[in-house]
């Protein structure tokens, strides 16, 4: 199969490790057109290599392009990830690629859940020895 060489690295023992695209397969720079990327590493040394990270306008090149270099030895790792309305996800396309962490405080205000309901569902007598309670960290709700 002819390839085009997106990325070389001169590693220490003075030969290429390339990442490469088949040919007839097109990547893009254009963020609207982005709908996966793979990102990968090449071999320097046992220790080190340099990572790089390629984009496509589709799905099934960016999953050719993968397989073709998946397990080549001057290429470390391979994985996509994926651009669905504007979010990265692993290539599972539910896990999120960089979720949003969120604390306690954002789970209580979307699901209107206040301190009285918190002591009430702990079966604490009200929201005063909820609060003063040497158990609420290990509840950790704030």
């Amino acid at each position: 199969m002819k390839t085009n060489t997106y990325k070389a690295l001169l590693n220490k023992n003075k030969k290429y490790s390339t990442f490469e695209i088949p040919e007839g397969i097109s990547f893009t720079r254009t963020l609207k057109k982005i709908k996966a990327a793979l990102h990968f590493s090449l071999y320097y040394s046992e220790d080190s290599g340099e990572s790089g990270m390629v984009c496509f306008e589709s799905v099934e090149d960016a999953k050719k392009t993968m397989h073709f270099n998946k397990n080549r030895p001057d290429v470390k790792g391979v994985r996509m990830t994926l651009r669905i309305n504007n979010e990265w996800y692993k290539d599972d396309g539910v896990t999120l690629e960089n979720p949003k962490q969120i604390t306690i405080w954002d789970v209580k205000k979307e699901l209107g859940i206040t301190d009285a309901k918190i002591a009430k569902m702990f079966d604490y007598a009200n929201t005063n020895s909820y609060a003063t309670s040497s158990a609420k960290k290990d509840m950790k709700t704030d």
